[in-house]
């Protein structure tokens, strides 16, 4: 995984991502900046605290479509963030992500398309977005990457 704290972007900055798992603290992307796919899938890990380990507020903020997923593939971007704050996805531009935020709330805001699947505590549209599921994420495990375990028992033959 590459370790990138926090990124905040702006002022029609650019960056490309291939493939790869990104852990960051937050991510903020505003004033027509944008992050391109070129290849994937390119997950993002997001911690969401602050140096005394309390809860960022908006630990991901997406603005004026700020992400590009150039193949139309929902498994070539992920987010996943376990943190209870709200994550916003604003601005009308199309994409197609995953985005896992169990204990969060996702704003959606904007009139975008967005492709693929959010989940999150709840997920509000407050601008008249529209989510279309993507069918082949049907039966797919949460997000790539890494196993990890994800349950354990003791059992004996006494």
């Amino acid at each position: 995984p590459v370790q990138m704290g926090d990124v905040a972007m702006s002022a029609l900055a650019e960056v490309h991502l291939n493939a790869g798992i990104y852990e960051i603290n937050s991510l903020q992307i505003n004033g027509n900046a944008k992050v391109s796919i070129d290849s994937g899938p390119v997950i993002f890990r997001v911690n969401g605290k602050d140096a005394a380990g309390n809860e960022l507020a908006n630990p991901i903020v997406i603005n004026g479509g700020g992400i590009v997923n150039g193949a139309k593939v929902p498994k070539n971007l992920q987010f996943v963030y376990g943190g209870t704050q709200d994550v916003h996805i604003n601005g009308n531009a199309t994409v197609s992500l995953l985005t896992y935020a169990p204990n969060a709330t996702v704003l959606i805001n904007g009139g975008a398309d967005i492709y693929g699947a959010l989940v999150g505590a709840k997920v509000k549209d407050i601008g008249g977005a529209k989510i279309h599921y993507d069918r082949q994420l049907a039966g797919w495990a949460l997000t790539e990457g890494n196993p990890t375990m994800t349950s354990f028992t003791w059992s004996s033959t006494d």
